[in-house]
């Protein structure tokens, strides 16, 4: 029922004509080209070539409703262990989907594999001073750049090369406006079958003080709760900010994970961004690595770091006109590995980009560490919107 539902309502919006009223078509095309090695393992050099195409269409036949649809399609040859490159959750907190495989089927092997994501699919209705959305949409919380201890619905792993789009859940979302700059957002997001059990469930409250954005949140899901606070604010020309979030897992012990960092544009032009994560539900001991990843709660927050202490560095600068540079490290200071990750990017035209970038382990101790097991890879892309 819920598939039908979904192929049905996407029908109707995609006939819609650009131009309709209140009709809104965007949409891009990506291609991503990498190569990957892992020194002294003995593995063969792999390699992954995807495309991803993605379509939008927002429809606004009057001023307080508005309907959205987007839908994607992903060719891919290769692959092995660099899919987790493009990795981000949210699957699980979905009703019901269309099959994700187009070719081949489920049960085939082969070299050239076609998938597809029926990422947005949502109703806004604006009353008074209450925003409703309903349907499939993006849902996420924090301000720290690095990572957001209060995102668990769908994050993305820290090492993702593709972050513009947050893969959207089924959910019901209300926001009060509560006065200027100053919120009250609830919501319900569930889970296969419409399970509450398998969904989640929020409340945050945001507002102003003292020249800060502050936010509380309230969230339970798959069993597990968290309470969290967010503070964001400016000073002397910087960005400066605090996330953190206390957990209660459904078995085992209460910890805590916290982001605190700044950002500043220098004179010269270039961007610094400095941030530090505590972790506490990771290890210092590198071999209780495996089993921090095996706790429920890692699988249900989709946690990706399993350490407990990580310092997280990123620069940008534009050298001239349509060149831009950037980079960015993240480092476990308790196994001394860390993730380089540069990029340069070519704009040549307004809706046209070109990639070059890598992610490379590093690792300071002979023992082993969190980042070393990850693929060194090298990769290109081209990006192109419409």
């Amino acid at each position: 029922m819920a598939r039908r539902f979904l192929r049905v309502l996407g029908a109707l919006l995609l006939l819609l004509p650009p131009g309709a009223g209140g009709v809104e078509w965007t949409g891009y095309a990506k291609h991503f080209l990498l190569v990957s090695d892992r020194p002294g393992s003995g593995e063969p050099v792999s390699g992954l070539a995807t495309t991803r195409v993605r379509l939008a269409v927002r429809w606004e036949p009057l001023e307080a409703i508005r309907a959205e649809l987007a839908y994607g399609l992903i060719p891919q040859v290769g692959g092995g262990g660099l899919s987790q490159l493009f990795a981000g959750g949210g699957l699980a907190y979905r009703i019901g989907d269309l099959s994700e495989a187009l070719y081949p089927s489920e049960e085939q092997r082969g070299g050239l594999v076609v998938r597809q994501n029926l990422d947005r699919l949502n109703v806004a209705l604006r009353v008074g001073i209450v925003d409703l959305r309903l349907g499939r949409q993006p849902v996420a919380f924090g301000s720290a750049r690095t990572v957001n201890p209060t995102d668990v619905l769908a994050p993305f792993v820290v090492w993702a090369l593709d972050k513009e789009e947050r893969i959207g859940v089924d959910a019901v979302r209300a926001r009060v406006s509560l006065g200027n700059f100053s919120e009250l957002d609830g919501g319900a997001v569930f889970g296969e079958g419409i399970s509450l059990q398998k969904g989640a469930a929020f409340l945050r409250t945001q507002t102003q003080a003292l020249g800060a954005d502050v936010s509380a949140l309230a969230l339970w899901f798959q069993g597990h709760r968290l309470i969290g606070l967010d503070v964001a604010r400016s000073l002397g020309g910087a960005s400066l900010w605090l996330e953190a979030a206390g957990y209660r897992p459904e078995e085992g012990d209460p910890f805590l994970r916290a982001s605190l960092g700044g950002d500043y544009y220098l004179p010269s032009g270039v961007y610094g961004a400095a941030e530090y994560h505590y972790n506490g539900v990771g290890t210092t001991r590198r071999e209780a690595y495996g089993e921090v990843r095996q706790r429920p709660i890692v699988n249900a927050a989709q946690i990706s770091l399993v350490g407990k202490h990580y310092l997280s560095l990123s620069l940008a600068y534009s050298p001239a006109p349509l060149w831009n540079l950037s980079g960015g490290l993240i480092g476990n200071l308790s196994d001394r590995s860390a993730l380089l990750m540069p990029r340069v990017e070519y704009n040549p035209q307004p809706d046209l980009y070109w990639e070059l970038g890598a992610l490379w382990g590093l690792r300071l101790l002979e023992a082993p560490a969190e980042f070393d097991e990850r693929s060194r890879a090298v990769f290109t892309a081209m990006r192109f919107y419409f």
